[in-house]
């Protein structure tokens, strides 16, 4: 089948691309025209303009007054309202990505109007009437609060219910992997491992150019059917584009270690170096028509690690510079060349290089290089059949990949003691890949007070992944002392593994004006994937023959009994109502079902169990008697052939594993105070078919013919019940704005962190049990405001403010005799009984986390061109966050911290811009 798609894909595609509409990342016009009696006006013609580009749409009311116009791009609109025998009206408004804004027209016969009237209309009702929760960032926001990584998903710590984990963020109870992110209308979903958007597993970096994001929107529950794979919350961010007139920007920021205060466990700070730099450029080629965008973004980074080894080890101490590179690129070209037709087309690059695994005990030698590239190319296409329908195709070519090799270019086998990790890495090299190549189609069809959306996507998928683990011999030694090693572990075979997908997603959505206080959004999804989870792969016999008896019939497929999940019906509703009749008071709520997928790491681990195989070797009294010829992989090699271990490690999949999914419930409240906007609103959250691993062999429990069977299981649940508070007032230029959030939350799950977390802790089913998710934080404040200061001064900041997460506690020994310590709970306790505690903060102890960033700006203007210079602080008020507490009992560091987030850091930047 692979062979034939890409030429059906492409037919399919040339057919579809001119009758295209509307998308995610787009905003929409509605409203009525009436004249000076009240009574509505029909076949009043509505022009919208793009103030910045010259693109021009339009509408047609109805006999009721009605019109709509669909699929705007994000910007700045004059849209104005004419008739023969009425006087023109002009309204200017200002839209952003996600958005559906009313604007009303009353007109007045030409001969009693004098002279044409213009208005400025405001985009805050459609915050108001909103039946989502959702967050905008505008584009204020993202060019002027102080963002360290110039990762602008950093500013999602400021969206209630959202929670940064390292370089991206999860919501509610669940990890990033089920949070869906599009750019540009453009999926970026990491498929084949965790981390949620492509290009953020394991890498610190920046996913897009920073001068190259307009705006974006954050949908944490309620979001629409036309969202797919996000169980967790939806990120749609959209680019810049070109305009009538040429601006350009280039911007430099430093910082190094006489810029950062000594962090807690610092005696002297360590070497720190950061260059981040980057230019972008956008005009016109043609004017009104065709209009460019491009942007480069680098940062530079030299981070120094220190190995601390005993005096045994002491050739292994030092500190070595740890580099980073990432380099960021997008270039953009719009091209309007009628009215009713828009082309849009976007390419995307990255590519990080970054040193991993280097200090505290882990020897330099030990470390590895990562390299991460993501590269994306999406055709647009938006065809205005018709003032009432409207179609768009997207055809996008994704590839993601991902990289980890050895530094030593020679490395020799790694030896693990309890106080020192020297020698070759496991688990390098690998080199992974995902290939996406999709085509999106979406038509919208307005009538009266109705606006109906449909679509479907097909996306072909081509995962690999190639893993040589333990092709370097790993040798585990019980003390610092060992002169022998009690394992060794070793893996050999073929490293390859390749697999196709192919998924299918249809929806349709009404937005239902019921009256001018009454919104209902009502809608239904259905997605369905081929090979989610190795459709044709059978157990080996030997396999089946020595394990059916523990297990059942479904964990050993013979090539056909796994079936594609074909129920992921998931049916949303929505609901908003102004009992103020004024767009003042609003209540709103909704409900629905919303359907993930599984990471590709599931199914090709059981795969690459059969192919590249992991073995054991224990060593000792009634093991195999160790000798010192053992340290080479062919020895290791030989005595595999001769049959002396166990069988390596297996994966078992059931075959009736189910996706992951979400049902969510919200109820609220929102008021209007002039530009101010307050809410306040309860969300549930319940999430079902996580899945995680076991090793039902521990301690060869079950059999001494293998070593860990791990087995996955969907039977995870989680729990999120929260409480949003928002206050928001924009900021408008020459004064200022304030956005405050809110969060009363409850976060419960059966495992943390990964889908993996099984896989170190658990050995049977029944251990998955309900308890305080790492990811609970009771309480979480976040604040965030701009200031036009006298004399072309600007300040900014944000910050955030939580109680502690909870931590895992363990006695430190083998109390269930499972072979596992992390599962040993102290009495009347369950997992995660430990807490972070509260620092000080003004007069008592309740925050873990306290954090402020500010940025002070001074621009300097002369024919066109503006100089900024910018000073920022990270914390600037210099707390101490602690974390990794200990949790082991017997430990001398119990409930101790072990490291802290950064103390204050300041950099210095400049930009100029014309």
């Amino acid at each position: 089948l692979a062979k034939y798609f890409l030429p059906i894909f492409l037919i399919l595609s040339i057919h579809f691309l001119f009758s295209q509409g509307s998308g995610t990342y787009t905003a929409s016009l509605t409203g009525k025209v009436f004249d000076n009696e009240g009574k509505p006006i029909p076949d009043v013609e509505i022009v919208v303009r793009n103030v910045e580009t010259g693109y021009i749409r339009g509408g047609i009311t109805t006999a009721s007054g009605i019109y709509n116009v669909l699929s705007l791009p994000p910007g700045t609109y004059e849209v104005n309202a004419l008739h023969v025998a009425y006087g023109k009206q002009t309204k200017i408004i200002e839209l952003g990505v996600g958005e559906r804004v009313t604007v009303n027209f009353t007109l007045v016969p030409r001969e009693i109007q004098i002279g044409e009237v213009v208005v400025t209309a405001e985009a805050l009702e459609y915050e108001v009437k909103k039946t989502e929760l959702s967050v905008p960032l505008r584009p204020q926001q993202i060019a002027t609060l102080p963002v360290n990584t110039r990762n602008f998903l950093e500013l999602m710590a400021l969206v209630p219910g959202m929670k940064p984990i390292g370089a991206t963020f999860g919501s509610g109870a669940l990890q990033p992997t089920w949070v869906g992110f599009y750019f540009e209308g453009t999926e970026y979903k990491n498929e084949i491992v965790e981390g949620g958007l492509a290009g953020q597993f394991l890498s610190p970096g920046n996913p897009f150019p920073l001068d190259a994001v307009k705006e974006a929107r954050v949908i944490t529950q309620l979001y629409k059917a036309e969202y797919s794979k996000a169980a967790g919350g939806v990120v749609s961010a959209v680019s810049k584009t070109g305009t009538n007139e040429f601006h350009g920007t280039a911007f430099i920021t430093y910082r190094d270690k006489s810029l950062n205060a000594l962090g807690v466990f610092e005696k002297e700070k360590p070497g720190f170096k950061r260059r981040q730099t980057g230019v972008s450029l956008g005009g016109p080629i043609i004017r009104d028509k065709l209009h460019f965008f491009v942007s480069y973004e680098g940062t530079f980074t030299d981070r120094f690690a220190t190995v601390v080894v005993p005096p045994l080890f002491a050739q292994y101490a030092g500190t070595y510079k740890v580099p980073f590179s990432g380099h960021l690129g997008l270039g953009r070209l719009t091209f309007q060349p009628v009215q009713n037709h828009f082309l849009d087309f976007t390419w995307y690059g990255r590519f990080d290089r970054n040193y991993l695994g280097i200090g505290g005990g882990s020897a330099y030698e030990r470390g590895r290089l990562f390299y991460n590239r993501v590269y994306n190319y999406v055709l647009k296409h938006q065809y205005i059949i018709s003032p009432t329908l409207m179609n768009e195709a997207r055809l996008n070519f994704q590839r993601y990949n991902w990289e980890i090799a050895n530094i030593a270019p020679f490395p020799t086998p790694g030896r693990i003691y309890p106080s020192a990790f020297i020698g070759g890495f496991s688990h390098a090299p690998q080199n992974w890949f995902q290939d996406r190549y999709a085509f999106y189609n979406d038509i919208t069809y307005t009538r009266e007070n109705h606006v109906i959306k449909g679509g479907f996507f097909i996306q072909r998928l081509r995962y690999e992944a190639n893993q040589k683990l333990y092709l370097y011999p790993q040798f585990y030694f019980l003390r610092d002392t060992s002169t022998t090693p009690y394992q060794a572990r070793v893996g050999v075979g073929v490293p390859t593994v390749e697999k196709w997908n192919t998924q299918f997603g249809i929806y349709i959505q009404d937005d239902w004006t019921v009256t001018p206080y009454l919104t209902l959004n009502l809608g239904i999804r259905w997605d369905y994937e081929t090979n989610m989870i190795n459709n044709d792969f059978a157990v080996p016999d030997t396999i089946r023959r020595d394990l059916i008896q523990f297990f059942g019939e479904k964990y050993f497929s013979r090539g056909k009994d796994r079936k594609p999940y074909w129920k992921a019906f998931q049916p949303r509703v929505g609901v908003s109502y102004d009992i103020s009749r004024k767009g003042e008071t609003v209540i709103f709520g909704g409900a629905g079902i919303y359907y993930d997928r599984h990471v590709w790491n599931v199914a090709s681990d059981e795969i690459l169990r059969y192919t590249w195989k992991v073995y054991y070797l224990d060593f000792g009294p009634d093991r195999i008697q160790w000798d010192d010829r053992y340290y080479s992989r062919d020895e290791l090699l030989n005595l595999i052939s001769q049959g002396r271990v166990p069988a390596p490690e297996i994966f078992l999949i059931p075959n009736d594993l189910k996706p992951p999914m979400t049902i969510q419930y919200s109820v609220g409240l929102r008021q209007r105070f002039g530009e101010v906007l307050v809410s306040l609103s309860y969300t549930g959250v319940r999430g079902y078919n996580e899945i995680t691993t076991y090793n039902a062999n521990a301690k060869q429990r079950l059999t001494a013919k293998y070593g860990p069977i791990q087995v996955w299981t969907d039977a995870g649940n989680s729990w999120y019940d929260a409480i949003y508070f928002t206050f928001d007032k924009p900021y408008k230029p020459g004064s200022w704005g304030l956005n405050i959030a809110y969060t009363l939350s409850w976060t419960y799950d059966e495992f943390d962190n990964t889908i993996y977390y099984g896989y170190l802790y658990y050995t049977n089913l029944d251990m998955l049990k309900k308890a305080p998710s790492t990811l609970d934080e009771r309480h979480r404040i976040s604040i965030s405001s701009t200031f036009d200061l006298p004399f072309g001064f600007k300040i900014s900041g944000w910050g955030t403010f939580a109680t502690g997460r909870p931590y895992l506690v363990f006695t430190g020994t083998d109390d269930n005799n499972d072979g596992v310590l992390g599962n040993d709970y102290p009495a009347g306790l369950g997992r995660n009984a430990g807490r972070v505690p509260g620092q000080r903060f003004i007069f008592k102890y309740v925050f873990a986390e306290r954090n402020f960033n500010l940025r002070l700006s001074k621009d300097f203007s002369y024919r066109g061109v503006t100089l900024t210079l910018m000073l920022e602080a990270f914390n600037v008020f210099n707390w101490t966050n602690f974390g990794g507490y200990v949790g082991n009992m017997k430990s001398v560091l119990f409930g101790k911290p072990t490291t802290a987030g950064d103390k204050r850091q300041i950099q210095l930047g400049m930009r100029v811009s014309f």
